[in-house]
C-alpha cells in the first residue's frame, strides 16, 4: 500500500472523530489483505489527527516495522518490546501484537488482543482482550475495555470519549 493510499484511508477513518475511534476505524478500513511498512504508516499519519500527540507515542510508532492485515486479523510487528507511558497510562507492547477487527452495532471493535499489557492500578499489569466503541445509557460514546489478569476476567471498564469535532 502506498503512502497516498494509506493517507486517504487515514483521512476517511478520522473524519470528525477523535482517536481512538478513528484509529479503530483505520484498522477496520485497511482491507482484507494488506501489508504496510512502518515508514509508510508514519508518513501517512504525519499531519493528521492520528499523528502521535507526544514523544513517547512517537517512540512507540517509530518502533513499528510493519502492519499486516489478513481478513479480519491485524498483526503489528515491532523492532523490539516497548515499555512506556502513553497518554498517562503505563503500557507494555510485545514485538508482535495481534488482534481481530470488526464492527458491532455499526461501531469498530478490536477483539482477541494479544501482545499488549496496561497498568490497571490496583491489579497491576493486565491484558486488554476486547476494545469496543459503544454508547452508554445517556447515548454518549464510550470506549469499553474488557481485560484479563492471567486467565481471570476483570470487570469491564468504560471510558468517556470526547465529543466529535465539527467538520
Amino acid at each position: 500500500m502506498t503512502v497516498e493510499e494509506l493517507k486517504s484511508l487515514v483521512h476517511e477513518a478520522a473524519g470528525t472523530q477523535e482517536d481512538p475511534l478513528a484509529l479503530l476505524n483505520l484498522f477496520h478500513k485497511l482491507g482484507p489483505d494488506v501489508e504496510v511498512d512502518g515508514a509508510t504508516l508514519r508518513e501517512a499519519l504525519n499531519g493528521t489527527s492520528l499523528e502521535p500527540p507526544d514523544e513517547t507515542s512517537r517512540k512507540a510508532l517509530d518502533n513499528v516495522v510493519k502492519v499486516t492485515k489478513k481478513d479480519d486479523t491485524v498483526v503489528v510487528e515491532n523492532k523490539q518490546r516497548f515499555k512506556g507511558e502513553l497518554q498517562g497510562m503505563k503500557v507494555e507492547l510485545s514485538k508482535l501484537i495481534r488482534f481481530k477487527v470488526g464492527m458491532d452495532k455499526s461501531l469498530p471493535t478490536v477483539s482477541r488482543l494479544r501482545g499488549v499489557r496496561v497498568d490497571s492500578g490496583k491489579l497491576g499489569m493486565v491484558e486488554p482482550s476486547r476494545i469496543q466503541i459503544d454508547k452508554n445509557a445517556k447515548g454518549e460514546q464510550i470506549l469499553r475495555v474488557a481485560a484479563n489478569k492471567g486467565i481471570l476476567p476483570l470487570p469491564i471498564v468504560e471510558l468517556p470519549l470526547p465529543k466529535a469535532r465539527s467538520a
